[in-house]
């Protein structure tokens, strides 16, 4: 093979090898960072009384929410459409974390102590839990949930309520996402105690 040749085809040979040899190699994938609401050491709900003849029943959510992806919407361009954040997650679905979330509090001391069997259920159904940004740098967490209490022998509603709540995010990203939600979460428990306790008239003030 003449020299002039060899030159030509040498570096036609060597990018072959090397596209091959790249095709081999795993493709470099970003780990992803799952989230819970934090440490009740951390950022702590104020002081929840939680009436003894009351139980925790059903803790749901929408479809949507069921998974453990962390989800925000632009509400300036496109107040439809959800968007995820595909390097961060939640540990579990956000219904699970709230529930993980509202027994702790529940086992601590502020728990009021009674001999009464719990006669009502509470059930919680969360509808929203997302990041809306109203524009590019301002964002906020929006929790929603329904919360109903009913009889433990007869299933009939006692009281129902919604609770909405909006905190602002710190930073546009899922960091600021989590933290306004946690937060969010902590001020849903505070309300909750205080509907259950206004609602229910056997409630202990402890």
């Amino acid at each position: 093979m003449n020299t002039p040749l060899l030159k030509f085809i040498l570096p036609l040979l060597v990018g072959a090898g090397l596209l091959s040899a790249c095709s081999v190699l795993p493709a470099h994938k970003t780990p992803q960072k799952a989230y819970d609401l934090g440490t009740l050491s951390h950022a702590p709900p104020a002081k929840f009384v939680v009436p003894a003849n009351v139980e925790i029943g059903n803790i749901e959510s929408t479809p949507w929410l069921q998974g453990s992806n962390i989800y925000y919407r632009f509400v300036f361009t496109d107040a439809t459409r959800l968007r995820r954040y595909t390097r961060s997650r939640w540990l579990t679905p956000p219904a699970t974390l709230l529930g993980e979330r509202l027994r702790a509090v529940m086992s601590t001391p502020d728990r009021t102590k009674s001999s009464k069997s719990a006669t009502l259920r509470l059930n919680l159904h969360v509808e929203r839990f997302e990041q809306v940004f109203t524009t590019p740098e301002r964002s906020h967490a929006l929790l929603q949930v329904d919360a109903s209490l009913t009889s433990q022998d007869s299933d009939d509603t006692i009281a129902e309520q919604e609770f909405r709540l909006r905190k602002p995010s710190q930073s546009a990203d899922a960091q600021g996402a989590v933290n306004a939600l946690a937060s969010a979460s902590n001020e849903f428990i505070q309300q909750l105690s205080q509907w259950l306790r206004k609602v229910d008239p056997q409630a202990d003030a402890g």
